[in-house]
């Protein structure tokens, strides 16, 4: 006769309560997740508490553990999120009294499905079969909830979720080269730095702030578009200080006008607005076809500021005199798609030729 005996997964696990629902919150060995997870895959969408998996989004986790394994360099992954479906009870062996730290006793035959989280599952189970993996990951379990309230759970989780801009994701990448050039010669160039939002891809409408770090790391990526090896050396980084700082001449900005620059200011002219930023950018690109190198280039930006009068500059870079190139000849707005950069980059580009 074979014994009645009821085989467990023992983890340590803290338990404690939200909105009268128990969770456990435990860390786990990558390595077991592939044994100690059922991954809600039935074709019908009301049956589960998850997305479609979408393999290519897994995949690009599995490539980010991945170099950073091999860079040996760190990483992050959130804690995964699920519930424990059992029909018998499940145990938690508190130590000591009234401590919510225990061993926590999950029945083999349970089913644990993520509702958060399954994206990370599947990329760092592949990533444990492409390393040898000693890791650990956070998961917090819930116990034997309905499917209704699983769906609800993964609504709430999402709905509430919040993208954050692309100027914040890149100003804080420190992998991304070009990010670092960008926040390099911004840091060098104080007239610059001063007035840069890192956290907006549009400026608000009343912000204090000129100019989206977004708008300034897309022009420079445009400008250098190096090889990956290249773009922090000191050639480029010199380079890239030379050429923003003859953006800072050619449209007037000083320490001694700075001040005067402000919102209202925004509304009437250009200057800097990220179309017209990534416009010198695409002006830039266009000298540099000419054979043109970066300190001919610099030299002739220069030259054309040279020659503008305060009353000169600011005719140019009214908002009204850029009607049809990147601002609606109609409405008045302006326009930034990929189509109207190129249109004010070229108009940029015959104007500093003096055309």
């Amino acid at each position: 006769m074979f014994e009645n005996k009821k085989y467990t997964w023992n983890i340590p696990a803290i338990r404690s309560f939200q909105a009268n629902e128990i969770q456990y919150s435990l860390v786990v060995p990558m390595r077991q997740l592939k044994r100690l997870l059922a991954f809600d895959n039935n074709q019908k969408v009301m049956s589960r508490s998850q997305r479609e998996l979408n393999k290519s989004r897994a995949k690009k986790i599995t490539q980010y553990l991945i170099k950073s394994f091999d860079n040996k360099s760190s990483y992050i992954i959130p804690p995964l999120v699920g519930n424990i479906d059992i029909a018998s009870d499940i145990e938690f062996e508190e130590i000591g009294n009234d401590t919510r730290i225990g061993i926590l006793k999950i029945p083999m035959d349970a089913d644990i499905h993520l509702f958060d989280g399954q994206h990370r599952a599947h990329g760092i189970i592949e990533f444990c079969k492409q390393r040898d993996v000693s890791d650990c990951i956070s998961i917090t379990l819930t116990e034997n909830l309905d499917i209704e309230t699983r769906q609800q759970f993964f609504s709430d989780i999402n709905s509430n979720a919040s993208k954050p801009s692309a100027a914040i994701n890149l100003a804080y990448n420190n992998r991304e080269d070009y990010s670092h050039l960008t926040r390099h010669w911004i840091s060098e160039i104080k007239i610059i730095s001063e007035c840069v939002d890192y956290e907006h891809n549009v400026i608000p409408s009343k912000s204090d702030m000129l100019i989206s770090f977004k708008a300034l790391y897309d022009a420079t990526k445009r400008i250098f578009n190096v090889s990956t090896e290249n773009v922090l050396s000191e050639t480029v980084k010199n380079k890239s200080i030379a050429i923003w700082s003859s953006w800072a001449y050619l449209i007037g900005l000083t320490e001694e006008n700075i001040s005067y620059y402000d919102s209202d200011y925004r509304k009437k002219y250009i200057k800097f607005h990220g179309v017209l930023i990534n416009a010198f950018s695409f002006a830039i690109c266009e000298f540099l076809k000419e054979n043109k190198n970066i300190d001919d280039v610099v030299a002739k930006i220069n030259s054309a500021a040279c020659v503008m009068d305060d009353t000169k500059r600011e005719a140019f870079f009214l908002i009204e005199n850029w009607k049809g190139i990147c601002v609606d000849s109609e409405r008045g707005t302006i326009q930034a798609d990929l189509k109207s950069q190129r249109a004010a980059g070229s108009h940029l580009f015959n104007f500093i030729n003096g055309k």
